[in-house]
């Protein structure tokens, strides 16, 4: 069947022009394993899913450099190669484990465990993820906030040696530019780096899909597309609005490419 045209075209678009997709809960539970339903940050299936099959073909490697609970593995059941890479052992255990349960095997997937600096340049066709927040950010944003089940998620999520959540603003947009290069080097020409990621206010609305696509600009990618999807509300969103707080409805997906033309450092392949 083909593919339709453009980007999540066979999804539907609400006023603003974000795009509207359908919950993914009955599929993340027929999928994941329990334990994954309790991480604080976890990637919308569909979405993943539509990145998937828009950025890659059969065969092509994918990778997710924040990968959490493992939601990238949807790419494995769809004839790709998968590489997750992890901080928290924790999770890394959990994708493991939810790989078992999809059926997957061994060479459909792998979980590297640690630092995604430590790993890459990874050969690859699409990189796809959510990046972290600044410390200073983090702490604004209204994140983690009196949510006891939320508190102990967060509490796993983040510190700890190589998050750069724990980094100050200068320090960590350093670090982020230094592996958008990595990712630039990872990528095949013409291969794509997908972020999903939210802004939110500190005062005025802080523009984080903005700043990140200047970071890839300046490493040098190119081609950008930009879309915004309208997650579902949640308690943990109804609450901040009961208590006056500003809240963003909206997402952005960043898509940006590696030049086709043009040198860059060789990348070591991924052992799939």
């Amino acid at each position: 069947m083909d593919k339709p045209e453009g980007f999540a075209a066979q999804y539907p678009r609400e006023e603003h022009g974000w795009i509207k997709f359908p919950s993914d809960v009955a599929t993340r539970r027929s999928l994941f394993v329990p334990e994954a339903m309790e991480h604080p940050a976890k990637a919308q299936l569909h979405l993943v899913d539509a990145l998937v099959e828009y950025l890659t073909q059969p065969g092509d490697t994918v990778i997710d450099i924040t990968a959490g609970t493992g939601s990238i593995l949807l790419a494995a059941r769809k004839g790709r190669r998968v590489v997750c890479i992890e901080l928290r052992e924790h999770y890394a255990h959990l994708i493991h484990q939810s790989a078992e349960k999809m059926g997957l095997a061994p060479m459909q997937y792998v979980v590297l465990q640690g630092d995604c600096r430590k790993f890459l340049p990874i050969t690859c066709q699409a990189i796809i993820f959510s990046p972290p927040y600044s410390q200073t950010l983090a702490s604004h944003s209204g994140m983690i906030r009196k949510d006891p089940k939320m508190d102990r998620s967060y509490g796993d999520y983040q510190g700890g040696e190589g998050d750069l959540g724990s980094l100050p603003p200068f320090a960590f947009n350093q670090e982020m530019r230094r592996i958008y290069q990595m990712c630039l080097q990872s990528l095949t020409r013409g291969g794509a780096v997908a972020l999903i990621v939210k802004d939110f206010y500190q005062g005025e609305r802080q523009e984080l899909g903005y700043r990140h696509a200047q970071m890839m600009y300046q490493m040098g990618f190119r081609d950008m597309e930009w879309y915004q999807w309208a997650p579902p509300g949640t308690q943990f969103k109804k609450d901040h609005q009961v208590k006056g707080h500003r809240t963003v409805d909206d997402e952005h997906i960043i898509i940006a490419r590696r030049p086709r033309e043009g040198d860059q450092s060789p990348a070591r392949e991924a052992k799939v």
